[in-house]
């Protein structure tokens, strides 16, 4: 039987991936959680697994081109399987046995226990607070879901309109502007413009002033533009500059450096300056915050975990360094060479970049 290999929910905020390379050609036989396509998203490059085992039947994309989450990549030939009608034995019989000893249980006049009807799932709302919206059986990524329950809207009354129906930001907002006027009340955009960012200027016709060569922007370059700009916007720009005796710190490396060469890493001043800040957070609780401007709250992390820039060579990624107050000098040399070795190798997984303060 024929199997379509769908791009996946990748991570949140992400709808599209571009296709780096095919990892599998028409014919190849394949094995489940074999590696048959690299991608590239906004914030890393991964490989996506196939989900089942067979022959590679179909190829739909090539490389260069951009997919959408719900697209099918390429159709695979499985094996039918013959299994289900035997499951489906056992279940018959069982269902079969209850009619058999009904007729006794009337002989001796005893009556089965009347059994509890299911209850009935609620009707769907189109207007709700935002925690009782269940939303887990629509096709929508996570950032789609969000925006409905932030509008306090029942996303599985949405009309989709994307690839194989799945509901997209403008397919919310659609729906949004219907329930709205049919109450009678004015559109969002109407009650409260929201600020949009200015428009990027268009540069001028460079080549008329000589040769040129234009070479397109990936999406990891284009994501770490996108998040300098609004850090730029809404955090407040502090610089502090302090000079420091880091003689007795040098003292310490190239005593240590070669306990940490026999664990397989370097110690380098970044994996000190690691162990520094940890330290430094756990006794400032208030630089591990987070502000909630949408509940107008602020978070107080009780863990460390610390991002990490990297210059991979393709882009500017950020690893994380996970609890890094737990772990030894050695410990974070290790892990930090790892995820710097993954990043410059375009192995990092999007969940390698996610939670740093």
């Amino acid at each position: 039987m024929a199997y379509e290999l769908k791009l996946p929910e990748l991570g949140e905020n992400i709808e599209t991936a571009v296709v780096v390379s095919l990892l599998v050609s028409e014919g190849d036989a394949i094995e489940k959680d074999q590696p048959v396509v690299e991608l590239e998203t906004e914030k890393a490059t991964t490989e996506l697994p196939s989900t089942v085992a067979g022959t590679v039947k179909k190829i739909l994309i090539k490389v260069g081109d951009e997919v959408s989450v719900g697209q099918v990549l390429m159709e695979i030939e499985t094996e039918a399987a013959e299994e289900k009608p035997k499951k489906k034995e056992p279940e018959a019989a069982d269902k079969e046995e209850p009619k058999k000893k009904e007729p006794e249980a009337e002989a001796e006049g005893e009556q089965e226990p009347p059994k509890k009807a299911p209850k009935a799932a609620p009707p769907p709302a189109t207007h709700r607070g935002a925690h009782e919206v269940p939303d887990d059986l629509a096709a929508a990524s996570p950032a789609v879901r969000r925006l409905a329950r932030e509008l306090g809207l029942d996303i599985n009354d949405v009309t989709g309109t994307g690839p194989g129906d799945r509901i997209t930001t403008d397919d919310v907002k659609a729906h949004a502007r219907k329930v709205i006027e049919g109450r009678g009340e004015a559109p969002a955009e109407e009650r409260a413009p929201a600020a949009k960012p200015p428009a990027a200027p268009r540069l001028p016709d460079l080549s008329r002033w000589g040769e040129i060569e234009v070479e397109p922007m990936s999406g990891v370059r284009r994501k770490t533009g996108e998040a300098m700009s609004r850090s730029w916007a809404l955090i407040p720009q502090v610089t502090n500059r302090d000079k420091v005796d880091v003689t007795g710190l040098e003292e310490f490396r190239g005593r240590h450096k070669k306990k940490v060469e026999q664990a397989g890493a370097k110690l380098t001043v970044t994996s000190l300056l690691l162990k520094v800040l940890a330290a430094a957070l756990k006794r400032h609780p208030k630089l591990n915050a987070a502000v909630d401007e949408a509940e107008h709250q602020i978070v107080y992390r009780k863990y460390v975990h610390i991002g990490v820039a990297v210059d991979a060579g393709h882009g500017l990624l950020v690893p994380v360094v996970r609890d890094a107050d737990k772990k030894s000098i050695v410990e974070l040399a290790v892990e930090l060479g790892e995820l710097s070795e993954k990043a410059r190798g375009k192995k990092l997984s999007i969940e390698e970049m996610k939670g740093a303060g």
